[in-house]
């Protein structure tokens, strides 16, 4: 059961979107993964530095709270309230776990409310609330494999930098190859840092792939050549590989990796997906409501609502904490219908393959039937 003042915050959040209601209860699942603590709760951050990384992405410097720790991989989550409303956004920390301030790098997107503001508005003084760390795309000591595999699409490098000075501090000659694609040179995240993190470890190796270096008249794309290039004569058995970027690069790469071999548990995806687009897609169904069925109940879902705010505006006691998919507590396992989640959130890629939503951040597409996920 929830303490009071864990319910009382909870209240606060859902009542901002969609009104009072009545309850709430005990979690009706256990819902445990290693190394990936419950959200905690809000914390207010002052930006100490404001670095452009590239002409379109900016990195936001915190000191790190006090007591105060996350994980190599893991993001946080913003709340920000930009042109007269409230919005969510979650960015990775491009920081690694032993350095003394938290960094998030911010990529602008065309029409993207928080990106915008957090690229162009924000200063140093200024105080943002946000939540976690959280997330499973996680590196640790302990499972350190004996290659690390990186491989990364534009803005997708933020939680590998991260990783990749995480594994390094562990171990100054770990073996670290980051495979990175972009358009450009200008459009390299990190660029600098990089090839001097590689100047000081002779067991970095960093690749460029940019699309501006054409292949038979087609922008260069990370694909088999490249992959085959950054394994090279590595041990697959004793290669992890993390892969972060935009959907159809991530498709591509975890589809060769598992022909050469490397696939399951040994392969972790971060996927980036605009919040703006899953809300832009659900505003645009056919009609102007869509059905919830839980337990044989159901609860009218307005267009651009998620399950959670729907279900809970009409008294159905799902159970939820942090509200930004980074717990799990609203987990539950879609049987009907189709959903989009906001990205990133912390299912892993098999628990996704069981069916498993977050209610929290999924949108209906469909008409939509959920059952408790144990």
């Amino acid at each position: 059961m929830l303490a009071g003042s864990a319910i009382e915050r909870a209240l606060r959040d859902a009542l901002t979107v969609f009104g009072s209601f009545a309850f709430h209860r005990a979690p009706f699942q256990a819902f445990e993964r290693r190394g990936a603590p419950r959200f905690p709760g809000e914390r207010r951050l002052e930006v100490v530095e404001v670095r452009e990384e590239t002409p379109d992405a900016v990195s936001l410097f915190f000191e790190r709270p006090e007591g105060a720790a996350h994980q190599a991989g893991q993001f946080l989550t913003f709340v920000l309230h930009v042109g007269g409303r409230e919005v969510r956004r979650s960015y990775s920390l491009s920081s690694a776990p032993h350095e003394p301030r938290w960094r998030v790098t911010v990529k602008r997107v065309p029409g993207g409310l928080a990106s915008a503001h957090l690229t162009e508005a924000v200063r140093v003084g200024d105080t943002l609330r946000t939540r976690g760390p959280s997330g499973t795309f996680i590196w640790q000591p302990a499972d350190a494999p004996a290659h690390l595999l990186l491989v990364g699409g534009g803005s997708g490098v933020t939680p590998l930098f991260g990783i990749a000075k995480a594994a390094l501090d562990a171990d100054p000659d770990a073996r670290v190859t980051l495979l990175l694609g972009n358009r450009s040179p200008r459009d390299v995240i990190f660029s600098e840092e990089l090839a001097s993190l590689a100047a000081r470890h002779a067991g970095l190796r960093v690749t460029h792939v940019l699309e501006t270096s054409l292949v038979d008249g087609a922008p260069r794309r990370i694909g088999s050549d490249e992959l085959a290039e950054a394994l090279g004569r590595a041990d697959l058995d004793a290669t992890r590989a993390y892969v972060c970027g935009p959907e159809p690069m991530m498709e591509r790469v975890v589809a060769e990796l598992a022909a050469r071999g490397l696939d399951g548990g040994r392969v972790l995806t971060e996927r980036f997906v605009s919040l703006r687009g899953a809300e832009d897609a659900a505003m645009k169904l056919p009609n102007a409501r869509v059905t919830l069925r839980v337990t044989g109940r159901e609860a009218p879902i307005s267009p651009g609502q998620t399950l959670l705010e729907g279900a809970l505006a009409a008294g159905l006691p799902l159970d939820f904490s942090c509200t930004m998919g980074g717990c799990a507590a609203c987990v539950m396992r879609l049987v009907e219908g189709q959903v989009l989640m906001d990205e990133p959130n912390c299912l892993r890629d098999d628990e996704r393959g069981a069916g498993l939503i977050l209610t929290c951040v999924a949108r209906p597409l469909t008409d939509v039937s959920l059952e408790p996920a144990s």
